[in-house]
């Protein structure tokens, strides 16, 4: 069954929607007062400042996926201890240090 064609609150919001949440944060705060409460958080090395201010300065970069299979599957295989234990004799078994030894 098609989706398509004209449905109710479907698709991106137009431009009067954008226009319209941005009169109400202006009307919340000044603009002006918000990015330099930004710019603070930036210069004190809040990384999620500078995530968010060098996302919108340089731009975030694009994300490629490559889906492409030559074929050959990796297998990993986990047996549930990745981390063996260790003797605390195997440690200086095979030491010759002097200072250790004495």
């Amino acid at each position: 069954m098609a989706w398509g064609g004209y449905r109710e609150n479907a698709g991106r919001k137009g431009k009067s929607e954008e226009f319209k949440t941005a009169e109400k944060m202006d009307a919340i705060g000044d603009t002006k007062e918000v990015l330099a409460i930004l710019w603070k958080s930036v210069r004190a090395g809040e990384e999620w400042a500078v995530k968010l201010w060098l996302g919108y300065r340089l731009g975030t970069p694009t994300q490629t996926i490559n889906n492409r299979s030559d074929g050959e599957l990796n297998i990993i295989r986990y047996d549930g201890d990745l981390y063996p234990p260790v003797s605390p004799t195997s440690s200086s078994e095979g030491n010759t240090d002097k200072a250790e030894t004495v």
